[in-house]
């Protein structure tokens, strides 16, 4: 009787069933939350300076370079952690042992570390430690008063980091192939091979692929890396 009504009187009502999960032209389409260049900035500097919730800001630096998920970071082993962020070409390998879980085979990756190595060394295994210990929804939660404490935007979750990796790599025209490298999504496999990424460190170190990749990194984050290197920047955030 609606459609009918609509047709007859030119309404133009979109009518669907109760429940229906399809979407009609009218839907609105759900924008991808991404951190600005000067909400990362004050993300990044206020995790660097944390002392009273390293474990907290351990995970947001790792994730903001990684794309990683609280789940992946929990699987971690903090012994392989140590020793794969003292190489000399630093990194972090999610889910090489193939009897980790991941959400699927693409997520089994090598992240190279460009932003706060030192500060993930100290206090990374603490970020493990902690996401095993937590229950329920906890670990998220105050994940995201962190960002909201750096940022003044209430608006944050952890997620926010990986949409906000791929929205700065598109920015600056990063190689694709790398990117889905870096945060273990489909074409990696052109530049890292699977049996390459199950090989040693020091193999890893000497691979052109993964040489590339990390340059790649380090061209997304520039505006990160000089930020901490000058100490300052030209960009100032106002908290809300």
């Amino acid at each position: 009787a609606l459609r009918l009504a609509s047709e007859n009187y030119h309404l133009g009502w979109q009518i669907k069933p109760k429940g229906s999960t399809k979407k009609t032209k009218l839907d609105p389409v759900k924008r991808k939350v991404t951190l600005t260049e000067s909400e990362q900035i004050a993300l990044l500097k206020y995790c660097l300076a944390d002392h009273k919730t390293p474990a907290v800001s351990a995970c947001l630096v790792f994730m903001i370079q990684s794309g990683a998920m609280a789940s992946e970071i929990k699987r971690l082993d903090p012994e392989a952690v140590l020793t794969e962020l003292k190489n000399p070409l630093p990194m972090i390998r999610i889910g090489t042992d193939d009897t980790t879980t991941v959400k699927n085979d693409y997520r089994r990756r090598s992240v190279p570390i460009v932003l706060g190595k030192n500060y993930l060394i100290a206090n990374l295994p603490k970020a493990i430690e902690w996401l095993n210990d937590a229950t329920g929804s906890a670990h998220a939660q105050r994940l995201k008063r962190g960002l909201i404490r750096a940022t003044g935007n209430s608006g944050l979750s952890a997620h926010c980091l990986r949409h906000t990796l791929r929205a700065n790599a598109s920015s600056k025209g990063a190689n694709s192939d790398h990117v889905a490298c870096i945060c273990g999504w489909s074409g990696a496999q052109s530049v890292i091979s699977k049996d390459m990424r199950n090989y040693g460190l020091e193999a890893l170190t000497r691979h052109k692929g993964f040489q590339e990749v990390t340059a790649t990194s380090k061209m997304i984050h520039q505006h990160l890396i000089a930020a901490i290197a000058t100490g300052d920047s030209n960009v100032v955030q106002l908290r809300k």
